[in-house]
This record gives structure tokens, C-alpha cells and sequence, in this order.
């Protein structure tokens, strides 16, 4: 996971975060708008030099910050005094973390991501769920709950869903890979999962159906759309990856 001009951050320190009105998450392109404010409080708040970059440097993984569980990347980077600073030209949703966009606070916690600054942590496959805790040679320890978002597959993109000549429905949707988030032309991403699996799973007004299909598309027959009940309806699709599912890529039809 990861993706800001002049920045300021410490293990200890406070950062606070303020989000401009209407701001909103465009994650599937740069979204040149100001997106939002950040700055710095504390007592124990140490100032650290972060710069603005070009669209090449983006491109290249430079300015990746993490915000709440949203990884980003900002290209602009303006001074407003008193260690705050705004923070635009962003591209957001990195790393397949679009779902948490729309979920950010005041207080949210912040912290840029330096080149090679990273550590892996092995730990073992049943801790997922458990509440770890890291402390540091001066005495700070912060704790944190592992949910394992490195492991779960991209949530699919692309969803559709079209109604056929003959009553059937058609769902289709784009596989990701977090093995292989540059989309390249003329190759597939590769699939980063023992196996490709997805979960297809369909509420309506009076019932539910749940498919598993290992292609990114399915078909379901009209007689089975009619016990579903007529009204709205909500298409969930999920990629089933090794050790989890991903988030649900989610469009909502009209069944008649």
C-alpha cells in the first residue's frame, strides 16, 4: 500500500487533517482540484521537508502518503502557514485503496512514505484479526488492528450489467492484480492468486442468489431473475484471492 510538497511528520507527532467541501474521490485519474488540508500539532512534532513534484515523478511513485487506510500521491504541495499545508493535483486510491476515500475525518493520521524506508514484518497467517503493537527506541508505542489489506485482491473495476433479447442478464467486469498494479498495454495483469475465482452475489426486492464462477463474467437466466422480485436490485462482485476476498465492486439495476 502507498501514495504529497513540504511536510512534516513524526512517530509522535499530531497531524491533524482538514477536507475541502465537496472534495471528493475521483481515484481512477489525477484530480488537479484541492482536495484538502493538512497540518502539523504537537509538542512532539518534528518538521520534515516535502516538495511539490511533475506528472513524470508521479509516475515513478514519488510523493506517496498515507491518509487514514487511503494510500495517495499529491503533485502539489502550498504553504499556508504555521505548519499547515495544502496538498493538491492528487492521485488517489492507491494500491487498491479507493474504498477508503470517502471515509475521512478531522484528526485522521498521516504519514508520508520515503523510497526505501519500509519494512516488511512476517507474521503469521493466523494473527489476521489480532491487535499488534510497535514501539519505538524512545518509549512510544502505537497499536493497531491487523486486518491484512496487503492480502486481499483489488476490488474488480469496470462492472456492467446489460438485460438480453431473451429476458437473461449479463454481469461483466475487469480483474485486478496486487501483483501487478501498472496496467501495461497488450498483456494481462498477471493474476497474483493461486487460482481465479469470483463471487457473484445478486439482492433483490423479495430474494438473493449467490454464484461462484472462475471468469470475469456470468449469465443469469431470466426464470432465476424473476424469483428476485421486481424493483432495485444491488450486484456485489468480489474477487476470491488465497487467504481473502476483496471489497465489493457494487452496481446497483432496476429488475422488471
Amino acid at each position: 500500500m502507498a501514495d504529497l510538497a513540504e511536510q512534516f511528520i513524526h512517530v509522535a507527532a499530531t497531524v491533524a487533517v482538514e477536507l475541502e467541501p465537496n472534495s471528493g474521490c475521483r481515484w481512477l485519474c489525477l484530480d488537479s482540484g484541492k482536495s484538502l488540508f493538512n497540518w502539523q500539532s504537537g509538542p512532539n512534532a518534528k518538521a520534515m521537508s516535502i516538495t511539490s513534484c511533475n506528472e513524470e515523478a508521479l509516475a515513478a511513485g514519488e510523493n506517496l502518503a498515507l491518509l487514514g487506510s487511503e494510500i495517495f500521491q499529491f503533485g502539489n504541495v502550498d504553504s499556508l502557514g504555521d505548519g499547515r499545508f495544502r496538498l493538491s493535483k492528487l492521485l488517489r486510491g492507491r494500491g487498491g485503496t479507493e474504498w477508503a476515500c470517502a471515509a475521512h475525518d478531522v484528526g485522521d493520521r498521516f504519514c508520508l512514505i520515503r523510497p526505501g524506508t519500509l519494512q516488511a514484518i512476517i507474521l503469521p497467517i493466523w494473527s489476521l484479526g489480532a491487535t499488534i503493537s510497535a514501539s519505538a527506541d524512545g518509549g512510544a508505542i502505537a497499536s493497531t488492528q491487523l486486518e491484512g489489506e496487503a492480502l486481499r485482491p483489488p476490488s474488480p473495476v469496470n462492472l456492467t450489467a446489460q438485460r438480453e433479447p431473451n429476458g437473461d442478464l449479463s454481469v461483466a467486469w475487469t480483474r485486478r492484480s496486487r501483483r501487478g498494479f501498472a496496467w501495461v498495454d497488450g498483456i494481462d495483469a498477471p493474476l497474483g492468486e493461486a487460482r481465479e475465482q469470483y463471487r457473484v452475489v445478486i439482492s433483490g426486492s423479495q430474494d438473493g442468489l449467490e454464484s461462484s464462477v472462475d471468469e470475469p463474467a456470468i449469465v443469469i437466466a431470466d426464470a432465476v431473475l424473476s424469483d428476485l422480485g421486481i424493483g432495485p436490485a444491488l450486484i456485489e462482485v468480489r474477487q476470491v484471492g488465497d487467504l481473502t476476498a476483496s471489497r465489493p465492486a457494487q452496481i446497483s439495476i432496476n429488475l422488471s
